[in-house]
């Protein structure tokens, strides 16, 4: 899998020297319906070659463009490490390939921006958080996205409660104190207490470990921003957020004992938890969106969102990623024009781009539905 980031996305949204083609198909992981996919890619080629005439590119130049797409079938190494979905990149300079592990739409669009929509639920996938599994007996922080959790090794992270507490080399587990009386030779015996029962004693050594972990957690954290999921058992979860200085700590936990468990385990367990935390985004804007209906601040009309995106004036934008809507912006009149003919922009995606590209926000409907029949709504900063 080419696992396609944000710096990729940067990288496509910003290429302004036209013309754009983009190839996006379905694919079988390998073993399964192979030359389907060879036949399917082949067909995009011609396709992609006859849009790249129809706006004045010679044949011969088409072809030389895509001759490296047109190689591709014949690359069995490349073919045998197919996922969901194949997503190519060109342009007179640039050539980027991406197997994606989500089913991409059979299509060819050629322009003057790569269309990248089709690509952007994968950067809502792309999630960067870290889990501390925190129990008595052991302690460890791991790394996670979309894909798995990493164990990291951190430095100064207690190993455990007895070893934290044994760290001077006295046993604080028990508690000691001298008695009259009992010894040899008129010395004073010492007396140990187990620790039944919840003793302040006991309590207190239980923050004194859960300051360390956090110590040592906030301070590799700290300046990342990264969401923290905790994961211990209510009693010592509780104790652990009363110690707590990462403001990132999440409400949402883990509740159990985490000790035995695989890294998978552990990350199927975290991302279904995160689920609900990754909407809030969607929501917040959902939420400003519905504050400002009938205001000037928010546009559910494409051909007045895509012109106001290309304005920057949009804070966050809230897409249908199954809609069509094609036309141009008119650069002399200012203005958008929907023209429903698939050889012109796709305004989606454009208005998504011209958004990202002056830093607003995205969202796709599909997560959070906002009032309107409109595949395009937008909240404005201005």
């Amino acid at each position: 899998m080419d696992r396609f980031t944000r710096g990729n996305l940067e990288e496509l949204i910003r290429w302004e020297q036209p013309p754009c083609v983009t190839l996006q198909m379905p694919t079988h992981p390998a073993g399964r319906d192979g030359e389907q996919d060879v036949i399917r890619l082949k067909n995009l080629v011609r396709e992609a070659e006859q849009k790249l005439e129809r706006r004045g590119v010679r044949p011969a130049e088409a072809r030389d463009l895509l001759a490296f797409v047109s190689d591709l079938p014949a690359d069995k190494p490349y073919w045998g490490d197919r996922q969901l979905g194949l997503a190519i990149f060109v342009a007179r300079k640039l050539r980027r390939l991406y197997r994606v592990p989500i089913t991409l739409p059979e299509s060819v669009t050629v322009g003057k921006r790569f269309s990248v929509r089709s690509l952007l639920p994968l950067l809502e996938d792309e999630c960067s958080y870290h889990v501390l599994t925190l129990s008595e007996n052991h302690v460890s922080l791991y790394e996670g996205d979309s894909a798995c959790v990493k164990r990291i090794a951190l430095a100064g992270l207690p190993e455990n409660l007895q070893a934290f507490l044994n760290i001077d080399g006295v046993d604080r587990g028990a508690q000691v104190h001298s008695a009259a009386g009992g010894g040899t030779n008129g010395k004073q015996a010492a007396v140990f207490h187990g620790q039944g029962g919840e003793s302040e004693t006991a309590m207190s050594e239980l923050k004194s470990y859960c300051r360390a972990v956090d110590q040592s957690v906030s301070n590799y954290l700290s300046g990342r921003g990264s969401p923290l999921l905790l994961a211990a058992v209510t009693r010592l979860a509780t104790v652990y957020r009363s110690c707590n200085t990462y403001p990132s700590l999440l409400a949402v936990e883990l509740s159990g004992n985490y000790d035995r468990v695989s890294p998978y385990q552990l990350f199927e367990a975290a991302w279904q938890s995160l689920q609900a935390t990754r909407l809030e985004p969607s929501k917040k804007m959902l939420g400003r969106y519905l504050e400002k209906v009938g205001t000037a601040h928010v546009l559910d009309d494409p051909e007045g969102i895509v012109t106001a995106a290309a304005d920057g004036r949009i804070e966050g934008l809230l897409y249908d990623p199954r809609a069509e809507v094609y036309g141009y912006i008119d650069d002399q009149l200012h203005e958008t024009r929907i023209t429903g003919r698939s050889e012109d922009d796709d305004l989606v995606n454009l208005a998504a781009v011209e958004t990202l590209l002056h830093g607003g926000e995205i969202h796709p409907m599909a997560k959070v539905v906002p009032p309107s029949n409109s595949p395009l709504a937008a909240v404005l900063r201005y």
